[in-house]
Protein backbone atom coordinates (compact mmCIF):
# COMPACT_ATOMS: atom_id res chain seq x y z
CA UNK A 1 0.00 0.00 0.00
CA UNK A 2 1.21 3.68 -0.64
CA UNK A 3 0.78 4.42 3.53
CA UNK A 4 3.75 1.48 4.11
CA UNK A 5 5.64 2.24 1.68
CA UNK A 6 5.88 5.76 2.63
CA UNK A 7 6.13 4.62 6.14
CA UNK A 8 9.55 2.59 4.99
CA UNK A 9 10.61 5.63 2.80
CA UNK A 10 10.43 7.30 6.63
CA UNK A 11 11.94 4.65 8.45
CA UNK A 12 14.97 5.08 6.20
CA UNK A 13 15.12 8.80 6.90
CA UNK A 14 14.73 8.59 10.71
CA UNK A 15 18.14 7.36 12.63
CA UNK A 16 17.47 7.07 16.17
CA UNK A 17 21.49 7.75 17.96
CA UNK A 18 20.53 7.49 21.09
CA UNK A 19 17.13 7.58 23.77
CA UNK A 20 17.55 8.40 27.26
CA UNK A 21 14.96 8.94 30.21
CA UNK A 22 16.64 11.45 32.11
CA UNK A 23 13.94 11.72 34.94
CA UNK A 24 12.47 8.45 35.13
CA UNK A 25 8.72 9.07 33.78
CA UNK A 26 9.21 12.74 33.96
CA UNK A 27 12.17 13.86 31.49
CA UNK A 28 13.17 12.02 27.96
CA UNK A 29 15.32 12.94 25.09
CA UNK A 30 16.00 11.29 21.79
CA UNK A 31 18.00 11.85 19.32
CA UNK A 32 17.98 11.52 15.81
CA UNK A 33 18.85 12.15 12.15
CA UNK A 34 15.92 12.99 9.62
CA UNK A 35 16.41 13.52 6.67
CA UNK A 36 20.20 14.70 7.28
CA UNK A 37 19.45 16.99 10.09
CA UNK A 38 20.33 16.13 13.82
CA UNK A 39 17.26 16.44 15.82
CA UNK A 40 16.83 16.41 19.97
CA UNK A 41 13.68 15.45 20.78
CA UNK A 42 12.93 16.22 24.67
CA UNK A 43 9.04 14.86 26.06
CA UNK A 44 8.34 16.23 29.40
CA UNK A 45 5.56 15.28 32.06
CA UNK A 46 6.25 17.77 34.90
CA UNK A 47 4.73 17.18 38.64
CA UNK A 48 2.51 19.76 40.11
CA UNK A 49 5.52 19.80 42.81
CA UNK A 50 7.36 23.27 43.11
CA UNK A 51 10.73 22.33 43.64
CA UNK A 52 10.55 19.15 40.95
CA UNK A 53 9.32 21.64 38.59
CA UNK A 54 12.24 23.74 38.98
CA UNK A 55 14.61 20.99 39.02
CA UNK A 56 12.94 19.51 35.53
CA UNK A 57 13.45 22.72 34.17
CA UNK A 58 16.89 23.42 35.15
CA UNK A 59 17.73 19.91 33.61
CA UNK A 60 15.48 20.71 30.63
CA UNK A 61 17.81 23.90 30.12
CA UNK A 62 20.93 21.76 30.29
CA UNK A 63 19.87 19.52 27.75
CA UNK A 64 18.62 22.16 25.06
CA UNK A 65 21.75 23.90 24.08
CA UNK A 66 23.08 21.07 21.72
CA UNK A 67 23.62 22.95 18.69
CA UNK A 68 21.36 21.43 16.54
CA UNK A 69 17.75 21.31 16.37
CA UNK A 70 15.70 20.75 19.00
CA UNK A 71 11.65 19.98 19.45
CA UNK A 72 10.73 20.18 23.39
CA UNK A 73 6.57 19.29 24.12
CA UNK A 74 5.10 17.91 26.62
CA UNK A 75 2.82 18.82 29.85
CA UNK A 76 4.52 21.71 31.85
CA UNK A 77 1.89 21.77 33.86
CA UNK A 78 2.92 25.85 34.10
CA UNK A 79 1.13 28.71 32.98
CA UNK A 80 3.51 30.80 31.82
CA UNK A 81 1.78 33.89 30.53
CA UNK A 82 -1.42 35.42 32.45
CA UNK A 83 -3.56 35.04 29.28
CA UNK A 84 -2.93 30.87 29.37
CA UNK A 85 -5.19 30.55 32.22
CA UNK A 86 -8.50 31.51 32.87
CA UNK A 87 -9.70 31.24 37.11
CA UNK A 88 -11.87 32.55 39.37
CA UNK A 89 -8.95 33.98 40.64
CA UNK A 90 -6.25 35.85 38.28
CA UNK A 91 -2.95 33.44 37.52
CA UNK A 92 -0.07 35.18 38.74
CA UNK A 93 3.11 34.32 36.94
CA UNK A 94 5.31 31.69 39.62
CA UNK A 95 9.09 31.52 39.49
CA UNK A 96 8.74 28.26 38.05
CA UNK A 97 6.77 30.04 35.43
CA UNK A 98 9.24 32.71 34.85
CA UNK A 99 12.18 29.99 35.03
CA UNK A 100 10.18 28.37 32.13
CA UNK A 101 9.65 31.49 30.12
CA UNK A 102 13.32 32.35 30.63
CA UNK A 103 14.92 29.11 29.32
CA UNK A 104 12.38 29.46 26.17
CA UNK A 105 13.64 32.60 25.77
CA UNK A 106 17.24 32.70 25.97
CA UNK A 107 17.06 29.01 23.68
CA UNK A 108 14.93 30.77 21.10
CA UNK A 109 12.48 28.15 21.28
CA UNK A 110 9.22 28.92 19.42
CA UNK A 111 5.93 28.16 20.82
CA UNK A 112 4.37 25.94 17.82
CA UNK A 113 0.84 26.50 18.24
CA UNK A 114 1.07 30.25 18.92
CA UNK A 115 3.19 31.15 15.88
CA UNK A 116 0.08 29.49 14.24
CA UNK A 117 -2.53 30.79 15.93
CA UNK A 118 -1.37 33.90 17.60
CA UNK A 119 -4.83 35.38 18.52
CA UNK A 120 -6.31 32.59 19.80
CA UNK A 121 -6.90 31.48 22.78
CA UNK A 122 -6.75 27.84 23.93
CA UNK A 123 -6.74 25.70 26.68
CA UNK A 124 -4.85 21.84 27.08
CA UNK A 125 -6.29 21.49 30.31
CA UNK A 126 -9.74 22.70 32.34
CA UNK A 127 -11.47 21.15 35.44
CA UNK A 128 -14.82 23.10 36.98
CA UNK A 129 -12.89 26.16 38.67
CA UNK A 130 -10.26 27.03 35.84
CA UNK A 131 -8.59 26.62 32.13
CA UNK A 132 -5.09 26.45 31.37
CA UNK A 133 -2.45 26.07 28.54
CA UNK A 134 -0.11 23.87 29.91
CA UNK A 135 0.65 21.62 27.25
CA UNK A 136 2.87 22.67 24.19
CA UNK A 137 5.69 21.87 21.25
CA UNK A 138 8.27 24.66 21.33
CA UNK A 139 10.93 24.19 18.70
CA UNK A 140 14.59 25.86 18.14
CA UNK A 141 14.12 26.67 14.87
CA UNK A 142 15.52 24.03 12.34
CA UNK A 143 19.04 25.12 11.10
CA UNK A 144 20.07 24.40 7.43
Amino acid sequence: SITASMDKENDKQINKKKNRNIIPGRLLLIDCYYHKQKIRIINVYTASNRAKKVQLFKKVNEIIKVGFNVILCGDFNTVTEETNGISATPFKISRESKLLAEICSNASLVDVYRTLHPNNICFTCSDINSKTRIDRTLLLPLTS
